[in-house]
């Protein structure tokens, strides 16, 4: 057994095995999330050309995620089974489910992160580590559905930390707060102008919306969102997404616990040396700052994790 996988087992000894293998997986994408983000902002690689879209289903992406949802499942070829859609139902609209159904969503995604005898760490995180990737060809992302996914929806989660549909939300907040989501969605999207929550705000200008349209104009010509300060942002987003879902599922990583992981995972040059140059001061800090942009599931209280707890035995 490498030394590599060794040693993550020991880092994840004592840990669910639903919480250590999401988070080993994260920690070792670093360098993939870096490379898509680079690829997204600059228009390279995979994002060279953009795919001939249909305007009218793109911008139902745009007013359904259920849609998007359906659309993307079928594109990859995955079954569309009744129990799974109910639980997305359920998470999506969690006061019209109802307490107790939502609570059963909950219930049935946190019961795949039970806790395995601790021997078997070391076979599964060598078996995903050293698995053989199927397909080394370029994404293909000429699908309606993957490419809303690849083009918009993905980077509007990692560099934002909200959802296209967040966003939209937001344009009909305060002047301030809906200028900025209108400028991040025209910037990652120059078709989302066409959006009716855009075409409004772009009308609450008067006279015509003439100032508004202008600013549109400029943002859909340029780049998807600015170039990083830093060349760690990719670890940081990675570092408080593996935070965010440990703690939404009460096994909380602390900093010290989250570094470790990161130093046994090869990170790209620039991430190795914030890791290198920072403290856990300092990690904990930048998680907190990314960890502030998210929005989604509020986390369950106590007696919600008890429950499931109890059924596990």
């Amino acid at each position: 057994m490498r030394k590599e996988t060794q040693e993550l087992a020991a880092w994840a000894n004592g840990k669910p095995l639903g919480v250590t293998l999401p988070a080993i997986l994260m920690a070792s994408s670093t360098e993939e999330v870096r490379q898509y983000l680079q690829q997204r902002r600059t228009q390279a690689g995979i994002f060279a050309s953009r795919p001939a879209i249909d305007e009218e289903q793109w911008l139902r992406f745009y007013s359904s995620p259920k849609f998007l949802e359906r659309t993307l499942l079928a594109e990859l070829g995955i079954p569309q089974h009744a129990a799974a859609l109910k639980i997305f139902n359920a998470l999506h609209s969690a006061r019209r489910a109802g307490p107790r159904v939502a609570k059963y969503a909950f219930g049935a995604i946190v019961a795949a992160f039970t806790q395995p005898d601790d021997s078997l760490h070391a076979e599964v995180i060598n078996a995903v580590l050293t698995a053989p990737d199927e397909d080394d060809e370029p994404f293909d992302i000429t699908n309606p559905a993957t490419a809303f996914y690849f083009w918009v929806y993905l980077p509007c989660w990692l560099v934002y930390g909200v959802t296209p549909w967040e966003l939209l939300r937001r344009t009909s907040r305060g002047e301030k707060p809906a200028e900025v989501a209108v400028r991040q969605l025209v910037r990652l999207d120059s078709m989302a102008m066409r959006a009716p929550a855009i075409k409004r705000w772009e009308r609450g200008d008067g006279a015509g919306g003439v100032h508004r349209h202008k600013k549109l104009l400029k943002w859909a010509s340029q780049t998807p969102f600015d170039k990083e300060k830093a060349p760690s942002r990719a670890l940081k987003i990675v570092a408080a997404r593996i935070s965010y879902l440990t703690d939404l599922l009460d096994q909380q990583l602390q900093v010290p616990d989250l570094r470790a992981l990161l130093e046994l995972c090869q990170q790209p040059a620039g991430c190795q040396t914030f890791l290198d140059c920072s403290t856990d001061d300092d990690l904990g800090r930048a998680i907190r700052r990314v960890k502030q942009l998210f929005t989604g599931p509020a986390k369950p209280d106590k007696s919600t994790y008890g429950s499931v707890r109890a059924l596990l035995g």
